[in-house]
């Protein structure tokens, strides 16, 4: 059973920045071989470049699926320039190819000051899942949001909003890795939602176990020290 990463960036964040995570990467995921589908030519992985096609969301649309086509394997793991991932993520293999399979155990950082907070949800960084039913659906995206078909409560994850709300019909579904993933939160985020007060949810279904904390599950203390912290995660003492 064939694995593989699939990485894609806009290559807007610093190159220091992105080295931290990429070296994070390749320390975590145990082996497993990287697709990487940039906008720049990057040393990571099997590069793809995809030059001046923008920031947008089709233009992430079009990233994951070159990634995808280009890969032969079975199963595949979403990785993004500004999250931290732990091992333990990786170690989560899909049963099959029945669901797309979310990663529930993520902490989000602002890299302003560290702040820490955690809440229920799940994001497409944080995805895996069989390749088949990743590429038929962003095949199907990828269309739609050129040709302006994309239902507007489609939303960003596939498994979420079904057809007749958004497209497909294959789920959505969750584990937990022993430890967590960190998201990174700084200006130059796609989304720039700020979710680190309970009253800037929409909705209180939303923030669920919504706890703020001055440090992250085995990562340890964040929170004014955040250079600090990404200098841990570069140099492997974490």
């Amino acid at each position: 059973m064939k694995r593989e990463i699939i990485y894609y960036t806009d290559n807007v964040p610093s190159e220091k920045f992105l080295s931290v995570i990429q070296g994070q990467i390749i320390r975590a995921c145990g082996g497993i071989p990287i697709i990487s589908v940039s906008q720049l030519p990057i040393d990571f992985g099997r590069n793809i470049v995809m030059e001046g096609i923008g920031r947008s969301n089709l233009s992430i649309f079009r990233q994951i699926l070159t990634g995808l086509e280009a890969s032969d394997a079975d199963i595949v793991y979403f990785c993004e320039h500004d999250v931290i991932y732990h091992p333990s993520h990786f170690a989560f293999v899909p049963p099959d190819n029945t669901a797309y399979w979310y990663d529930r155990n993520v902490w989000k950082v602002r890299a302003s000051d560290g702040q820490a907070v955690y809440y229920r949800t799940s994001g497409l960084s944080l995805m895996t899942c069989y390749r088949d039913i990743a590429v038929e659906h962003y095949r199907e995206r990828v269309e739609k949001q050129a040709d302006g078909t994309l239902p507007r409560g489609t939303g960003h994850e596939p498994g979420h909003h079904l057809h007749p709300i958004g497209i497909g019909s294959i789920p959505a579904k969750y584990f937990t890795s022993e430890y967590p993933c960190i998201d990174i939160r700084h200006k130059n985020n796609k989304t720039q939602h700020d979710r680190f007060r309970k009253d800037s949810f929409r909705s209180q279904k939303s923030c669920r176990d919504f706890q703020l904390a001055d440090e992250v599950p085995f990562w340890g203390k964040t929170k004014g020290r955040f250079n600090e912290f990404l200098e841990d995660v570069d140099s492997g003492r974490i």
